[in-house]
This record gives structure tokens, sequence and C-alpha cells, in this order.
């Protein structure tokens, strides 16, 4: 039986999920408190006790069964326009701009701000405050300046709505770029220790080693021994072109780019003609349609992923033939690299083999990283990207 190592878990995403869900909460707690400490209980309708609860298990759900941002289905945006509406309709049913509720109709900012675009979460953000307005006057059947009093303190009120709507919506894309950066610094301090390493064990000791027989050159030079000498200096010129080619991988790991007149896949493709040519390593790569789109980081980043796998299965799974597939799906651009290496148990070997760094990569550009391995049955990679990353 083969392992399989996968982690989707994105620590960005992790961490913005959790924080609207304990707002969610809170704003409910505060919405329960007020209903009963004001005595507002008293007066609200049947229509308002029923959105009451079921704004209640409504929320307990959400506690309970997080959305996944990455994962966006015709579920994730029913769920998202249920959630709008429900919280667009709670000041209409419990006071308008009396709601106790006037809080936790804030919760849908939050999700809109990890699903769309800045500009058009904003546009969402006023909605609360439109209907809020909206409320007030149906309730009272007269304009706001005439509904409540004094006059002032309604326009005071919604003032501090609409900041707050604003505020609360800009906030997630504060967490995501700080949580965006915490990723990108792991990642590059996780890739310099695994170049630190790969030059210590490759470079460097090959240098060491030539070194050596450089010496003993000259040592059977000095004492006349040709047939040695020139058995060592045939040595030393094949472990300098190695040592070349290992100079030379490092570097084009250094300089990974992707030219707009190339493109991604001719790209990838061109890599994986130089691998089998200088390695001698059989390497195949498939691409479904042609037509795979992905935003220029998500290009970056899979190109780095294919770099590192190709370069494990060369140094440490020793593998011979190397198959990289790659295909855009209805449900996101999928990506596969398969060698028939020594393969290892990716439960037990969680930091070798550059995983970690394949993975950081993965994760900061939404998507998620599957390892399927076992001893002798080689190694296969999977990384699958969100439709978001295909524009």
């Amino acid at each position: 039986m083969s392992a399989t190592w996968h982690r989707s878990e994105v620590v960005g995403g992790k961490t913005a999920v959790s924080f609207l869900a304990a707002f969610r909460g809170f704003a409910l707690v505060v919405a329960v408190a007020l209903l009963f400490s004001t005595g507002y209980f008293k007066v609200l309708s049947w229509d308002g006790w029923t959105l009451v609860g079921i704004t209640a298990i409504y929320t307990l759900f959400k506690l309970l069964c997080p959305f996944d941002r990455y994962k966006k289905n015709v579920r994730l945006y029913t769920d998202f326009g249920f959630d709008l509406a429900l919280c667009l309709s709670l000041p209409l049913l419990t006071g308008g701009l009396q709601s106790p509720f006037l809080l936790y109709s804030l919760s849908p900012l939050l999700t809109a701000a990890l699903l769309f675009p800045k500009k058009l979460t904003f546009s969402i953000a006023g909605l609360p405050f439109l209907a809020v307005v909206v409320s007030q006057e149906l309730i009272h059947k007269a304009p706001i300046i005439a509904s409540f009093n004094p006059p002032e303190l309604a326009f005071g009120l919604l003032a501090v709505y609409l900041v707050g709507a604003f505020l609360l919506a800009w906030l997630p894309y504060v967490m995501n770029i700080n949580e965006s950066q915490n990723i990108r610094a792991q990642a590059i301090i996780e890739e310099r220790n695994r170049l630190s390493r790969d030059m210590h064990d490759g470079l460097a000791q090959a240098l060491s080693i030539i070194t050596w027989k450089t010496k003993l050159l000259g040592k059977s030079i000095a004492s006349g021994n040709k047939m040695q000498s020139l058995n060592e200096l045939g040595e030393i010129a094949e472990m300098l072109e190695a040592t070349q080619h290992e100079a030379k991988a490092v570097i084009d790991q250094l300089h990974t780019t992707i030219t707009s007149d190339k493109g991604f896949v001719p790209t990838l493709a061109q890599y994986a003609t130089d691998f089998a040519r200088q390695y001698g390593i059989r390497c195949e790569l498939y691409v479904a349609d042609g037509l795979v789109k992905l935003s220029s980081l998500a290009e970056l980043e899979l190109l780095c992923v294919a770099q590192e796998a190709l370069s494990n299965a060369r140094k440490h799974a020793e593998a011979s033939v190397v198959h990289l597939s790659l295909e855009s799906k209805s449900d996101g651009t999928e990506m596969t690299i398969r060698d028939n290496g020594r393969g290892f148990n990716p439960n037990v070997t969680t930091q070798g083999y550059g995983l970690t760094v394949m993975e950081e990569r993965v994760r900061s550009v939404g998507g998620q990283l599957s390892i399927n391995s076992s001893p002798g049955r080689g190694t296969e990679i999977t990384v699958k990207l969100p439709p978001s990353q295909g524009l």
C-alpha cells in the first residue's frame, strides 16, 4: 500500500475564517443580550422570533462547519447568498435602526472580503447600510429624520454603522496581506535552508573531493606514474562536469522566470527537455488541452514546484522516467509529477525532499498539495489550484 501525504490547510485562510466565526458568534451573543436586557423581546413578532431562531441555528452551523474559502463552488456562493439575505432582513424584522442585530448584520462583509476583489466587497459593504435605512422608513412609514428622536442621533448612528461596515470589509484584506507575507517569509527561509543543504551536500562535498583528487594527481605526476595520473585526471574532469551541472541547477532554481512571449506551458516543456538532455532521465510532458490559464504568480509557483519535484526525482529517488501532466478542469488546474524511483514513506519523511518548500509554494496561491508514495514504488505529486487562479 502506498502512503499519502496531503495538506490543504492554508494558514492565512485558517486565521481569517476563525476570525469570521468568532465575530459571528460574538455578534449573536451581543444581539441576544440586547434583546433581553432592553426588554425588546416582549414586542418581537412571531416572524421576528422565527428569524432569531433561524439566525441562531445558522450561526451554530457556521461555527461548527466553517466554509473553505478555496473551494469556490455553487454551494459556497449559495451559502453566501443566503447569509447576505438573512442578515439584510434582520434590521427590517427586528426594529430597523434600533435592531439588536445591527452588528450581526455585518457578518457577510467578512465573508465577501475572503471571496471577492476589494471593489466588489466595498460595494457589498453598502448594502447593510441601505437595508437599515429602508427598514427604518418601512417600519415607521416616515423618513429617518421624522422616525427617530432626536434626528441627529439617527444620522450619527447611521454614520458610525456605515464607517464600521467599510472598516470591517477592509480588515480581512489587511489580515490576508500579513498572513501572505508570513507564508512567503517562511517559504523563503525554508528554501534558503534547502539551498544551503543542497550546496553543502552537493557542491561543497564535490569540491572537497576534487581538491583531494587534485592532490593525488600531483603526487602521481611527481612519482612519474602516467597511467594513474591520466585516470585521476579523467575522474577530476568527470567530477568537474557533474559539479558544473549541479551549480547550473541551483542557479536555474534561483532565477526561475516565465517570459510573457514564451508562456507557462512552453517554459515548462523547455525545462523538461533540458532536464532530460542534461541528466539522461526520460521526462514526458502531457498537457491535456494546451489552454491552461493561470495567474502569473500561480504559473511561477507551479514551475518552481515542478523543478523541485524533478530535482528530487534525480537526486533522491534515482528515477529513470518521470511523467509530468498538466490539465485544466472545471474545478481548477491540476499538475501531476510521477516518477519510477525508489519512493519513500511521506508520513515519516515530512521535512525531506523539499516537501515543505513545495507545500508553502502551493499554499501561497490557495492550492493543495498531495504526495502519494511508498518505498520501492515511486512517487506521485499532485498539485490542485482553484478556478480563482485561472485568470
